[in-house]
């Protein structure tokens, strides 16, 4: 996805511009899931249960691990773009629970 206004992060001789954003379902790992979900916890972070995979913080958490940039630095995109990006982190975990439905579903036929 090619974002509209580039993503700058980091300082001095580790600054990064990042002008398009591709993530792929080889870097949604079970560790950015864990820091991304450890730091949505110890900030403060609010969710009924079950439903911590529906905010749009803790979709970003995940993606800004798995993009390089900090959290603050993917609020400096448009709200469309952000939108986008929290969404395919989320169609992540929406094809799990298909594919788990799925699986309990072909149980119970057998």
């Amino acid at each position: 996805m090619k974002l509209e206004k580039p993503i700058i992060t980091g300082f001095g001789d580790n600054q990064q511009t990042i002008s398009e954003i591709n993530i792929k379902k080889e870097d949604f790992t079970a560790k950015i899931l864990l820091e991304a979900e450890r730091e949505f916890l110890l900030t403060g972070g609010i969710c009924l249960k079950g439903e911590m995979e529906n905010t749009r913080c803790y979709l970003g958490l995940i993606a800004s691990k798995i993009i390089g940039c900090t959290p603050s630095d993917l609020e400096t995109l448009s709200a469309i773009e952000y939108i986008k990006i929290t969404n395919m982190i989320k169609g992540f975990f929406d094809g799990l629970e298909y594919q788990v439905l799925m699986e309990l579903l072909s149980e119970k036929s057998e």
